[in-house]
């Protein structure tokens, strides 16, 4: 791709993008993609400390890059092109490091290329409907509404972002042995309930915050300039929770070879929710999108229950999370149409959380043992 657009001076010559962060963009994707499969390697293999010594030193020389590039070689916004490249190349080299400490390079095998062969469609679909979805969502919002539109959501999602870091972190250490649960037929998923529900717990709290007093704080990180995306914040909070739910059930759908039936589901509701976007745009605006969004999420976790209880009983672990869920629509309606004082809202937030934690009772009691014994270094 890039040869023949620098022989042919490239499509992008009238645009005000520069040459080099359009270069670094697309050498970005193949590294980005060796990278994300290293992670998945490190995931399954119950290998955590290896991705969070990519994630730290792709952190520290992203910043450290951006900053030199910005500073030291006023490069304006190219920097930032610079920054993510350097970043991603770091965090490739230390997975490739810790892939041949441990031997796992190799020629692939008869084996493997059947299998890979078989499983190129799914994967090819699913990366494709994910890759555009982002860019649909946006060029329809621009057309239906403007580019403020599309700012608004963008700022809204890093709050989301936040979260699934927090969620995606521990998914990652804890893949290995949640698929040993699913293996084990006579398993309650305690080890995979303990350590999801206080992410549920943690993902609530933050919603329920944000649904009353969401405006001020995104007014004073944004400086005043982005408090329009306040509102939404707490709604993509929702997507969040839904996202935690039914962790034992994808645990077994991936264990027991159900993984290929899932993905096309996944694959499937995405269109279908590409497909509903414009009408849902049109008529609610970003709303219509966040809508799309959680009937989407709802309904592939109601797939993935019902696909695991073929294999085996699936116990139900998220309570907390349907709470949290109910709770955060419940305020966000609340807050809408009674815009009710500072001291009340105030009072609704501390009998929210008071109920979490009664709810969730048990995960901060395990929580609050394993800090004990963490300080005190001895059993609670």
């Amino acid at each position: 791709m890039i040869i023949p657009w620098l022989c042919h001076h490239g499509p992008f010559s009238d645009q005000g993008v520069p040459r080099a962060a359009i270069v670094l963009s697309v050498a970005l994707m193949p590294i980005r993609a060796i990278t994300n499969i290293s992670v998945m390697i490190f995931s399954v293999t119950g290998r955590g400390l290896a991705i969070a010594a990519q994630l730290a030193i792709q952190s520290l020389v992203t910043f450290l890059s951006t900053i030199a590039a910005l500073c030291e070689f006023e490069m304006a916004g190219t920097s930032l092109f610079i920054g993510a490249f350097c970043g991603q190349f770091a965090a490739l080299g230390v997975g490739l490091v810790a892939l041949g400490r441990h031997h796992v390079f190799s020629l692939p095998s008869r084996d493997w290329l059947r299998r890979a062969a078989g499983n190129s469609p799914t994967t090819a679909a699913s990366g494709i409907v994910d890759g555009t979805r982002g860019f649909g969502e946006n060029a329809l919002l621009t057309g239906a509404i403007n580019l403020h539109a599309v700012g608004i959501l963008g700022h809204a999602r890093l709050y989301h972002g936040l979260l699934m870091a927090l969620s995606n972190a521990v998914g990652h250490n804890l893949w290995a042995k949640s698929l040993e649960e699913a293996r084990n037929p006579h398993s309650r998923f305690d080890i995979t309930r303990s350590a999801w529900t206080p992410v549920q717990i943690a993902v609530t709290c933050a919603g329920i915050i944000f649904a009353f007093a969401g405006r001020e704080i995104v007014e004073i990180i944004g400086n005043g300039k982005f408090t329009e995306a306040a509102p939404y914040i707490p709604a993509l909070f929702v997507i969040a929770l839904i996202q935690t739910t039914e962790q034992p059930a994808n645990a077994v759908v991936c264990a027991l070879g159900r993984a290929a039936a899932a993905t096309w589901t996944r694959t499937i509701l995405a269109v279908g929710s590409f497909i509903a976007l414009y009408p849902a745009i049109v008529l609610l605006g970003i709303k219509g999108i966040i809508a799309v969004c959680i009937i989407e999420a709802v309904v592939y976790r109601l797939y993935l229950r019902l696909l695991a209880s073929r294999e085996r009983k699936v116990p139900f672990q998220d309570h907390v999370a349907v709470f949290g869920c109910f709770a955060i629509s419940g305020e966000i309606v609340y807050i809408h149409w009674t815009m009710p004082a500072l001291t009340l809202q105030l009072v609704l937030t501390a009998a929210s959380l008071a109920m979490l934690f009664v709810i969730g009772r048990r995960s901060v009691g395990e929580m609050i043992s394993a800090g004990r014994q963490i300080v005190l270094g001895r059993p609670a």
